[in-house]
């Protein structure tokens, strides 16, 4: 019995309707429709035939036979041929890449069987619903990243305190440093009017101007001693501040450290010169009334 050979008025529907059923049978690994006729007129041109396979070779030189058939499998097909014309950096587009994986499996399996000369077997493409080893590696890994990760911003942001606070104790110690040079300019001046009172001559009820300057000497002693006790406490605040942990890498901060270490180091020579000086002062014994008194001005 012959086969059915479509004719009449509805003959072209016909040749259609079955040219697109054997069309969509082939994206399932059936037989495709072919025209014979054409494909032999197509490669009458021999050296066009060499130049083909010759790319084709290439081609495969760098890559594989799988990918070859696979590529060859996408291209021919009328829907799949489609993704060729995707814009750039689609695979960053979750749709797209798991859209074109399936694909790949699709025309994989094709591939396969043409080359086995059997059925497609899709049975691959389904899965067993067990997650892939690799995957779960993969993810465990991930998991191990971001709580590195996480640790490490912790440690940064314990470090970037650690060096605020030290920026301020630095700040802060600057700020008394200057107070303190303050205050003792304030004392020099204040010793320097006391020599100078002390040389002047004195009247010949003295005792009074005696208690004064006894008091003003006691003063200055206690402001020494106070101006002592600061520098001492402001430099075991900064030797406790060097000793704490530095996580962090500060050079601003260290280098503010050193600069208000000399700054004391400079105050307390200071401080011993005008004590000297204090002490000098204290063994001066205070000068009578002059013999000769100025004469009045007329």
């Amino acid at each position: 019995m012959s086969s059915f050979e479509p004719s009449g008025l509805h003959a072209a529907a016909t040749i259609k309707a079955q040219r697109a059923l054997k069309e969509g049978a082939a994206e399932n690994g059936e037989e495709c429709f072919i025209d014979e006729v054409q494909w032999r007129a197509d490669v009458i041109d021999l050296c066009r035939v060499m130049e083909c396979a010759k790319k084709l070779w290439l081609i495969l030189e760098h890559s594989n036979e799988a990918m070859i058939r696979t590529a060859l499998e996408i291209m021919v097909c009328r829907v799949a041929k489609k993704t060729l014309w995707w814009q750039d950096f689609w695979y960053s587009v979750e749709e797209k890449r798991e859209y074109f994986k399936s694909l790949v499996g699709q025309k994989l399996a094709i591939a396969i069987a043409n080359a086995k000369r059997s059925k497609v077997d899709l049975s691959a493409l389904q899965g067993s619903g067990e997650e892939d080893p690799r995957l779960a590696v993969l993810r465990k890994q991930l998991e191990e990243s971001e709580a590195a990760l996480k640790a490490a911003r912790a440690a940064q942001a314990a470090a970037e305190n650690d060096a605020r606070n030290m920026r301020e104790a630095a700040e802060e110690a600057a700020k008394r440093i200057a107070d303190l040079e303050k205050s003792i300019e304030t004392y020099r001046s204040q010793a320097k009017e006391n020599a100078a009172a002390a040389n002047t001559p004195a009247p010949k009820d003295d005792s009074e101007e005696l208690r004064r300057l006894k008091a003003q000497l006691s003063e200055r002693d206690k402001q020494v001693a106070d101006l002592e006790q600061q520098l001492k406490d402001l430099t075991n605040e900064i030797k406790r501040r060097d000793s704490l942990p530095k996580e962090g890498n500060d050079k601003d901060s260290n280098a503010e450290l050193q600069m208000a270490q000399r700054r004391i180091e400079d105050l307390e020579k200071q401080l011993k010169q005008a004590r000297a000086d204090l002490a000098a002062e204290k063994k001066k014994p205070p000068q009578g009334p002059t013999e000769k008194a100025e004469k009045p001005s007329k």
